[in-house]
């Protein structure tokens, strides 16, 4: 199950012996992979044409990016019995009858207070140079 609103990438890459390996970035799944993937040259051509490429398509032959919300699950035997996906519920505050100065004094401090939690884990933030 990937998260609803996708900030974390997770991939698929069912083996031919059932097994079905999955991580959040192609260097794991290599880790864990008894056989080097094999590239998709149409998804490269889409990488440079389009400078991404569309999930559930990614760059190896087999291994899949799951979309945000995306829900699997497979049987023993490595087979999909079922994909779902799950639409996030957001509680949008609606700005009806407000001016357009107002809108944006509240999304201001509703910015700050989305930033200010953010960093509660990190009090002193830095910025790191090279």
């Amino acid at each position: 199950f990937r998260d609803p609103v996708g900030k974390k990438p997770l991939l698929v890459w069912p083996q031919p012996d059932g097994e079905v390996l999955f991580g959040s970035s192609l260097a794991a799944l290599q880790v864990m992979c008894r056989s080097a993937p094999r590239w998709r040259i149409d998804a490269l051509r889409e990488v440079l044409r389009e400078g991404y490429i569309e999930p559930p398509g990614g760059l190896y032959a087999g291994v899949e990016h799951l979309r945000p919300g995306e829900h699997r699950v497979y049987g023993y035997d490595g087979v999909l019995k079922r994909r779902e996906h799950i639409e996030p519920t957001l509680d949008v505050p609606r700005y009806a009858g407000e001016s357009p100065a107002e809108v944006d004094l509240r999304v201001s401090a509703l910015l700050e207070q989305a930033v200010a939690r953010r960093l509660e884990n990190n009090p002193e933030p830095a910025a790191l140079l090279s």
